[in-house]
């Protein structure tokens, strides 16, 4: 009996972890939670409209270069634009940091990267 209700135990816990995890994933796939999206322009002061690998960007969370996302990072909403979209737009799903979440008042610094053109630029914003 004690070997049961010890299997019992781990299902459940099992199951309540399964059942948190689906709840999360699911809840990320079809909104935006926050998402920060700015232009970027080379500086002949036309569109950046390169994409990946010949564009990139990591952006930080309140200038804390532990936080860290890149372009690669997943977006939430389906059908989304890619985050480098190759318009001269760019943006990044803010609802990716964690420990901790993106609050009000944080901010996000973006340093881009357009490999094409060899240029770079920062961006900040609150």
């Amino acid at each position: 009996m004690k070997n049961f209700c010890a299997s019992l135990s781990r299902i459940h816990l099992y199951l309540l972890i399964t059942a948190c995890l689906t709840q999360l994933i699911f809840a990320q796939t079809n909104d935006d939670f926050v998402y920060y999206k700015n232009i970027v322009y080379h500086a002949n002061s036309t569109l950046c409209t390169h994409t990946v690998p010949n564009a990139s960007f990591t952006a930080y969370l309140n200038r804390d270069q532990s936080k860290v996302l890149f372009e690669t990072a997943p977006r939430w909403k389906i059908g989304g634009d890619p985050n480098i979209a190759g318009n001269g737009a760019f943006g990044i799903e803010l609802g990716n940091f964690a420990n901790p979440l993106v609050a009000a008042g944080d901010s996000v610094f973006v340093r881009f990267t357009c490999l094409a053109t060899g240029q770079q630029g920062v961006l900040s914003d609150s």
